[in-house]
């Protein structure tokens, strides 16, 4: 994923040595946006297209290990919640009932299971890319025409271009962050728990286990290199915002002029905050920020944001 983002760096700078940098006005796009024009978008209907003979065998891998409610919900948060637990408990019971001479069997087995269940995250974005591209966002316009202006410049969340061809946008005045499906980008997800890439170990043997006969080194080295497989999964699905934020840094550069900030359709969810607190620190210190929700749910995220954010001039409007 990483690899990705640094191939795709010199074509984002490229871009954006062309934007008036004297543009004052900031729209953020999320999700919701695409919801909100009638748009398939969410990760439950991603899920309904994996749930069809041609693509069991993927669905099956991810519902395997991932918490299957969460990740109709948040797939990125999902990511994170791995049951890495249940592999464990597997290969110490496995292995405690192998000899010396049966360990390295068991441990080349187990591993090319193990990698093989976990292969469905480099696959993730291939797959996300297909279903988005089928959608077609050449729908009505829900906002007015006028909010979206040529001294605008805008930051989507979102894989799709509904802004290009709902409301006419160059391409040219948008930084799609995390990739844009059409053209042909990997597109970027993930979960953003740090701790999951840099805790150090996992017990070798779990409390519901303790009857299991000991370890022996050979047994405990069995059990480390599933311990840095399953670290490795954490790495490739770990949406590194502080990367992507470098690798964009022209961008959130551009905009000392901006005056407003227009935010439709985002959670506001704190895996994105690292984004959010880099706009705030470039945008002019008199900005006004017009936050939008949804529901109860999304007016709390909203106000937790200006907070956790020291925004002082916002106004929230439902949307």
């Amino acid at each position: 994923m990483l690899d990705y983002i640094y191939k795709r760096l010199d074509a984002i700078l490229n871009t954006y040595k062309e934007i008036n940098f004297k543009l004052n006005k900031l729209v953020v796009v999320g999700n919701g946006f695409d919801l909100a024009h009638g748009l398939d978008t969410k990760y439950s209907d991603f899920f309904e297209k994996l749930i069809v003979p041609k693509y069991k065998n993927y669905f099956d891998k991810i519902c395997k290990f991932l918490p299957k409610k969460e990740m109709f919900h948040s797939l990125e948060s999902a990511l994170a919640k791995f049951n890495d637990e249940k592999f464990y408990e597997e290969r110490q019971i496995e292995i405690s009932k192998s000899d010396k001479s049966e360990i390295e069997i068991v441990k080349k087995d187990f591993d090319k299971e193990l990698e093989s269940s976990l292969s469905f995250a480099e696959d993730m974005p291939i797959y996300l890319r297909e279903w988005i591209r089928e959608i077609d966002t050449e729908v009505d316009a829900v906002l007015p025409q006028e909010n979206f202006d040529k001294n605008t410049v805008y930051l989507s969340f979102n894989y799709t271009d509904t802004l290009e061809r709902c409301y006419d946008i160059s391409c040219k005045q948008i930084l799609y962050i995390h990739g844009k499906a059409k053209r042909g980008d990997n597109l970027i997800l993930g979960h953003h728990e740090i701790e999951k890439i840099t805790k150090n170990s996992l017990p070798m043997v779990s409390s519901k286990n303790k009857d299991i006969v000991p370890y022996d080194k050979y047994k405990n080295k069995a059990i480390n290199a599933a311990q840095n497989i399953i670290n490795s999964y954490y790495e490739k699905t770990y949406k590194d915002s502080s990367t992507i934020i470098e690798n964009n840094q022209k961008f959130f550069s551009s905009l000392s002029n901006i005056k407003d900030v227009s935010i439709y359709g985002h959670s506001l969810s704190k895996t994105d905050y690292d984004y959010f607190y880099k706009i705030k620190d470039n945008v002019s210190e008199n900005c006004n920020w017009n936050i939008s929700f949804h529901d109860k749910k999304d007016l709390k995220n909203a106000e937790n944001f200006t907070k956790d954010l020291d925004i002082s001039s916002y106004n929230l409007f439902k949307f």
